[in-house]
């Protein structure tokens, strides 16, 4: 009596367990979470304008973390002598079409067993790879409009490559223009330029990554 009682246990449990498809679907499920909260998530009084990401799949052939989001954040430099916002006031005249280096700092997560989930941190002055880095995307951005390019059936990208996003929203420029905003999301493969810019990139930022998150001059 007791033994089947014991046997109908563990068939119960069997049965409710998740199947993998299921914890595969939770997974990816909690990536994409994490990616729109990132979108969220402010450094000071600002959020991020950009981010990238990477989501992989269980049948996709990814080395290291299969959920990876980073994202960019761009501080405008400050006008020297002014720190309220009645000062702001009175001399942004003075100011109106001049520009100044921004301070870029960057946010990341990852599905990792060692931090998973757990934010890092890096900025410009921390980490000389970061500017290089969002230099490096700005080709990516401009699509090319005439000319040769690839058979539209020969995708380079392939059907097995992981998901590979990028997206920009905000006053990316210079605050010249207060009403110019940017709203952007580009979706590729893990073989597209912009999959092997985010690898790039991740691979040029992996030892800057801190804890604690920067300081803003």
């Amino acid at each position: 009596m007791i033994w089947s009682r014991m046997a109908a246990l563990v068939g119960a449990l069997v049965a409710f367990a998740p199947t993998p498809e299921a914890m595969a679907q939770g997974d990816l499920r909690k990536c994409a979470n994490t990616e729109f909260a990132a979108r969220t998530v402010p450094l000071g009084d600002y959020g991020p304008f950009a981010g990238a990401s990477l989501k992989a799949e269980d049948y996709h052939d990814v080395k290291g973390p299969r959920c990876r989001v980073i994202t960019f954040y761009r501080v405008p430099a400050a006008i020297p002598g002014a720190t309220t916002p009645s000062q702001i006031r009175r001399v942004m005249k003075d100011y109106v079409g001049k520009s100044a280096t921004p301070f870029l700092a960057a946010r990341y997560v990852d599905d990792s067993r060692a931090a998973n989930y757990v934010e890092r941190w890096t900025d410009q002055a921390a980490c000389p790879a970061l500017i290089p880095a969002l230099e490096k995307l700005e080709p990516i951005l401009a699509p090319k409009i005439t000319g040769d390019g690839p058979y539209r059936d020969l995708d380079v990208a392939g059907p097995e490559g992981p998901n590979v996003r990028l997206w920009m929203a905000g006053q990316v420029y210079p605050q010249a223009n207060a009403d110019f905003t940017l709203n952007y999301s580009l979706d590729g493969g893990h073989g597209t330029a912009l999959g092997a810019w985010l690898d790039e990139t991740l691979a040029a930022l992996d030892a800057c990554w801190k804890t604690e998150a920067p300081s803003i001059p």
